[in-house]
């Protein structure tokens, strides 16, 4: 693994046999393989899931790579290794990820904003769509042991949009 500090290790540095990243290609075997491989080093503090934990909705964890929750992983770090848990997320940009909410919801986009770094659609943070977020930030930090959230905010940088909300 690739240590980005000499308390905590992050699923987007960590490589494979052949040097092959593992990004955003991992799942709970790989992660609770991965707290107890920290445990027994003996210096870790946190665990950081980056890019890859969320699923077609930014913000919800994919049921196909934690089909227990993110809770049984917050608790399993927490339980063998002590750690505390890091999310990254970046809410308001529809297509960094996968997600399906520019489908979903074209109402909650920012007409003809997109991020030339990632092509990430911007959404609109004066939508209903802010309270989901705050919400789901609150439940990071309250029920998935959240010592902290990296908010990446390269492509945050979202204009005055319009709603009626």
């Amino acid at each position: 693994m690739i240590v980005h500090g000499p308390d905590g290790t992050q699923t987007f540095c960590v490589t494979l046999a052949g040097d092959e990243p593992v990004q955003f290609d991992y799942d709970r075997q790989f992660i609770l393989g991965a707290v107890e491989r920290m445990d027994k080093a003996g210096f870790y503090e946190s665990l950081h899931l980056d890019l890859g934990w969320e699923d077609i909705h930014p913000l919800s964890y994919d049921e196909s790579k934690f089909p227990n929750g993110l809770s049984e992983i917050a608790r399993a770090a927490k339980e063998i290794a002590g750690l505390d848990m890091e999310y990254w997320v970046n809410p308001f940009s529809c297509s960094y990820w996968r997600s399906e909410l520019e489908h979903e919801r074209p109402d909650y986009l920012v007409p003809g904003r997109v991020s030339p770094r990632s092509s990430a659609t911007a959404i609109c943070v004066m939508t209903e769509y802010f309270d989901y977020v705050r919400q789901r930030m609150i439940d990071l930090a309250l029920g998935l042991n959240a010592r902290v959230i990296y908010w990446d905010g390269h492509d945050w940088s979202i204009p005055l949009c319009t709603s009626t909300y």
